[in-house]
């Protein structure tokens, strides 16, 4: 079992933290935890009081407690206490409250913060214009995308490769609305140099870079505007991008990935990548996805697990270390 000590523990009277000298039972955590997010060297995790801890690398602040130091175990982020959701960055993290609106901190020298500057932040700073009315947060490399109660895409931080969607190639310290997309988005899901969008009617949009086919429109061009991706006909329920590539599940269970294909991470020996989306082989009734860097995971309808793509860290949970599996 995983146990730990927390290191800051806030005065508030309702806390469970109320004591700051004795530390509470490692296991209270485990036992609060509501949800849990991780990118690059640092992890977060909301508690059930919606208090967020985060742990890891910290040079540039993203563990948010005031410091730029490492933290080897789950640290207080100061001033929150309404989270319902974590989304960080390779450097920087950024939390969903309760009231709607999107709290940010860390590295900022591509705007990814959203504060409408460019300075670090060790301390949860307001994405400007977003005090309320978000539904859902996303955070990848160096930029950050929010679904509004309205079904409106907003993205900022770094765009050098058009992953913003918003018509251009700067960068942008503000949200900014997602051009083109003609109709609300229910999910987004970010790789480091592209994003995809799922619509309402089931479709799926994607833009920025497009090297190995990582927008799936069939092309190699990069976008800085959605294109559609071919042929998945408005049946797709949930996507999950990796790095270079994304996959979509499809309402018949089944599912389709495009892009990248260098350590097998579509679910098919027979590409090295794909600008249009290919059928993971040998796989049906999946009802979630997940998507690591250069991995894919599906859960199965009997509660299984089945995972593919690149194992040189062990990702696919089985012991064949270095050895990629397509299926």
């Amino acid at each position: 079992s995983l146990a730990f000590a927390l290191s800051v523990f806030p005065a508030a009277s309702n806390s469970p933290y109320n004591d700051p000298v004795v530390p509470p039972s490692p296991d209270y955590l485990l036992n609060n935890a509501v949800q849990l997010g991780g990118s690059g060297d640092h992890n977060c995790v909301i508690d059930g009081s919606g208090q967020v801890f985060c742990w890891g690398y910290n040079s540039y602040g993203q563990i948010g407690n005031g410091q730029n130091t490492p933290q080897p175990i789950p640290t207080l982020v100061i001033g929150l206490n309404n989270a319902i959701s974590v989304a960080p960055g390779y450097e920087h993290t950024c939390i969903l409250t309760s009231q709607g609106s999107v709290r940010c901190w860390g590295r900022n020298s591509m705007g990814q913060l959203g504060d409408g500057t460019n300075i670090n932040r060790q301390e949860p700073v307001t994405a400007s214009g977003l005090s309320s009315g978000v539904s859902k947060i996303y955070a990848r490399a160096h930029h950050t995308c929010a679904i509004t109660n309205m079904g409106v895409a907003k993205c900022w931080g770094w765009n050098n490769q058009g992953q913003l969607g918003i018509g251009n190639f700067d960068n942008a310290n503000l949200p900014t609305n997602v051009v083109n997309l003609n109709e609300s988005v229910t999910q987004i899901s970010l790789g480091d140099y592209h994003s995809c969008a799922l619509t309402a009617s089931g479709g799926v949009k994607c833009w920025g870079r497009n090297e190995l086919g990582e927008l799936g429109n069939g092309s190699f061009s990069a976008s800085s505007t959605p294109v559609s991706v071919s042929g998945l006909n408005g049946e797709v329920t949930e996507i999950a991008s990796g790095v270079h590539h994304t996959c979509a599940l499809m309402a018949t269970g089944n599912v389709k990935c495009w892009g990248s294909n260098d350590h097998k991470q579509l679910g098919t020996s027979a590409v090295s990548f794909s600008s249009t989306p290919v059928e993971v082989v040998g796989l049906s009734d999946v009802v979630a996805l997940s998507a690591g860097v250069q991995h894919t995971c599906a859960i199965i309808n009997d509660g299984t697990v089945k995972c593919w793509g690149a194992n040189y860290r062990a990702q696919l949970g089985y012991y064949d270390w270095y050895s990629e599996r397509a299926n």
